[in-house]
């Protein structure tokens, strides 16, 4: 593996690479690379405005706007998880039947579709 995919799963890997699998981009990621970023957190090689469309066109990645009905969702979600930014993708994945890549145990809790 490459030195940005030393940190995957085989697993989740071989499923990123697959062509017959759709990969989304969730708009809350989005925010949140916007924000590590302006921290100082996350090295880019260029600003997220310009890394995120680039790598969205690059591999072909569905992108995902934050909905009224994913934030509507987190009244029903158990408080397990604080990071808002996961919260978020948890209920636009169980609402839309999508599968997250995570070795974040804490989503692991919860009734949604993981790979890791």
């Amino acid at each position: 593996m490459s030195d940005q995919t030393s940190c995957l799963s085989s697993r989740a890997h071989l499923l990123l690479t697959d062509p017959d699998n759709q990969l989304v981009l969730h708009q809350a990621s989005t925010l949140e690379i916007q924000i590590k970023y302006d921290k100082g957190n996350l090295p880019l090689g260029v600003p997220p405005h310009k890394f995120i469309p680039e790598s969205i066109a690059k591999h072909k990645v569905l992108y995902q706007a934050l909905s009224d009905a994913n934030i509507y969702f987190l009244e029903r979600l158990p408080k397990h998880h604080r990071d808002p930014f996961d919260r978020i993708l948890i209920c636009h994945a169980i609402i839309n039947g999508l599968t997250i890549i995570t070795p974040d145990p804490l989503i692991h809790q919860y009734p949604v579709n993981y790979i890791w």
